[in-house]
């Protein structure tokens, strides 16, 4: 759908910056109108945008270094007007406000809005103010998941949230806690389990 580009200094913030942006792709459809706000839109760690439990976009964030400062590119797809192959913003929109239009212009409008908000409080005072509104968003607080090891084993682990470093954060039912970096791991919503990404 669209994309731009960020600068930060500050290297700790990266893996934050794809939660905050699919925060603010979440909030710009929910606020486009007050009437809105029930619609079921969640974010899937670490960057899918999820609707009524079915894909329907997601963001990429790619970084270089360069003058002492990381230069990102971040990429949002979003399937606001097709409902092939799952579904998209206007149906949902739609299963709530019955006869509501959708424009990608007035989401990218809205998201521009929020994100630009979102985005300066970002860079004072990194992801912290976020985390709570973040956790309210997304789809998988409490639930619980198979997490596949490299080695072949498995065990059973509860989603917590995310660790100070931006990892999503499980516990297993000894209360072992494991922190599960974006990029090396992918999450099969519909098998519940995260795995080791393939290499």
């Amino acid at each position: 759908m669209f994309s731009f580009k960020c600068s930060v200094s500050d290297g700790r913030s990266l893996p934050f910056l794809q939660y905050l942006v699919s925060l603010a792709v979440v909030k710009s459809i929910k606020l486009m109108d007050p009437q809105y706000a029930p619609v079921d839109i969640k974010i899937k760690w670490p960057n899918d945008i999820y609707g009524d439990g079915l894909k329907i976009g997601g963001v990429l964030c790619q970084s270089s270094y360069f003058n002492s400062q990381f230069d990102v590119i971040v990429g949002v797809g979003l399937n606001v007007n097709n409902t092939e192959p799952t579904t998209c913003v206007e149906a949902l929109v739609q299963s709530v406000c019955p006869g509501a239009r959708v424009t990608r212009e007035a989401v990218l409008a809205n998201f521009l809005e929020q994100f630009e908000i979102m985005f300066s409080a970002f860079v004072a005072d990194g992801f912290l103010p976020f985390v709570r509104e973040y956790l309210l968003h997304w789809m998988h607080s409490g639930q619980q998941v198979t997490l596949a090891t490299p080695n072949g084993t498995r065990r059973e682990v509860s989603v917590q949230g995310l660790s100070d470093n931006g990892f999503l954060l499980a516990t297993d039912r000894a209360g072992e806690t494991y922190e599960l970096h974006p990029d090396g791991n992918s999450f099969d919503i519909a098998a519940l389990t995260i795995r080791p990404k393939q290499r």
